[in-house]
C-alpha cells in the first residue's frame, strides 16, 4: 500500500508501518497544499492512503469517488500514537478506496 503522511503526522510513524511504501507530504514538497488539493495530489500519484491530524478533513465530502481514503488520528502526539501502533496497523490494513476512519489514540 502506498502511504502518505500529511505534515502534521508525527514522522516517525512511517517507520513503523512496515511492510509499505511510506512518504511525507513535507519531503514531497507538498506540506502547504490545502487539504483538498492535497488529497487530489495524492490520488493523483497514486496513493492509497493518506494518513492526517488535521481534524479540517472530518468534513471532507465526496470521499466514496475517490481512489485513495483518509486516516484521521487523534491526536497529533506520538506518545499517543505509538502506545496504539498494532491498532493503527490494522486500521491501516482494513482500509478500502474512499473510506474515511477517525482513530482516537488515547
Amino acid at each position: 500500500m502506498r502511504i502518505l503522511l500529511d505534515h502534521c503526522v508525527p514522522a516517525p510513524l512511517g517507520t513503523e508501518l512496515t511492510g509499505h511504501e511510506v512518504h511525507t507530504a513535507w519531503r514531497k514538497g507538498w506540506d502547504k497544499l490545502s487539504n483538498g488539493d492535497l488529497l487530489s495530489t495524492a490520488e493523483m500519484h497514486g496513493y492509497d492512503l493518506l494518513i492526517t491530524t488535521d481534524r479540517d478533513f472530518r468534513d471532507r465530502s465526496g470521499l466514496a469517488s475517490r481512489t485513495v481514503s483518509v486516516l484521521l488520528l487523534v491526536p497529533n502526539r506520538w506518545g499517543h500514537i505509538k502506545r496504539r501502533i498494532e491498532e493503527i496497523r490494522g486500521v491501516v490494513a482494513s482500509t478500502n478506496p474512499g473510506d474515511f476512519e477517525e482513530f482516537r489514540c488515547w
